[in-house]
């Protein structure tokens, strides 16, 4: 179970690629709400916006024990500019 302090970021990843679904749903909380605000100022639209934040989240714990995420603040970055890549896509 995870600590009622904060928890940094590498150590979550770890955790993340060790399979623990606790550190997910720690994730999840801290790095939704950007990510959203972000997709937002593409797609205008709130709901498709967390739509697509939300399948982000679900891929990054499906394909956990594939990711390679590395540096400090490279899951924020990944997860506010990951889930746009496809819209510019026909």
């Amino acid at each position: 179970m995870l600590k009622k302090e904060r928890i940094s970021e590498s150590e979550l990843l770890t955790r993340l690629l060790e399979g623990e679904r606790q550190a997910f749903d720690e994730i999840f909380t801290r790095y939704y709400t950007s990510p959203c605000a972000f997709a937002n100022l593409y797609v205008k639209q709130t709901e498709v916006a967390e739509n697509i934040v939300q399948d982000l989240m679900l891929w990054l714990w499906e394909n956990r024990s594939e990711l390679q995420i590395r540096g400090p603040v490279a899951l924020s970055l990944h997860l506010g500019q990951e889930p746009l890549s496809d819209l510019s896509e026909p």
